[in-house]
């Protein structure tokens, strides 16, 4: 296994990757590093590995709950005004990203605004 390799080319995969880690199962992490020149979005180096070991666990293993209903659990993403979460689910490791939060997810963008939309006109009072 190159870990080294991975998170290499995961941040030669597009610029706007700002983070890659890389944990396993357990919530041990294999891998976390940011890329040169970003700086994190959050201020303490301790505080950034918890938050690699908390975010991971609470989005994963609600979603794999569901596994029984809705399949095998790939990915699930969180979208802040400052940053996207995407963690991918590989073979039996647990891969976080983060980039830059202009970064597009065109149905889901375009979803959201309309129900933005919606709710300004429905749900207002």
């Amino acid at each position: 296994m190159d870990i080294r390799g991975f998170v290499s080319g995961a941040f030669e995969l597009d610029t706007a990757v700002r983070f890659v880690a890389v944990l396993d199962f357990q919530y041990n992490i294999v891998a976390m590093e940011q890329r040169e020149g970003v700086p994190s979005l959050i201020p303490d180096e301790q505080t950034d590995r918890n938050m690699t070991l908390l975010i991971p666990r609470i989005m994963v293993e609600a979603c794999q709950k569901f596994q029984t209903f809705f399949g095998e659990f790939e990915s699930v993403s969180a979208r802040y005004s400052k940053v996207l979460f995407t963690i991918y689910c590989v073979e039996n490791l647990m891969i976080v990203l983060s980039f830059e939060p202009e970064v597009g997810t065109p149905f889901l963008t375009k979803i959201g605004q309309e129900l933005k939309e919606l709710s300004n006109r429905y749900l207002v009072t």
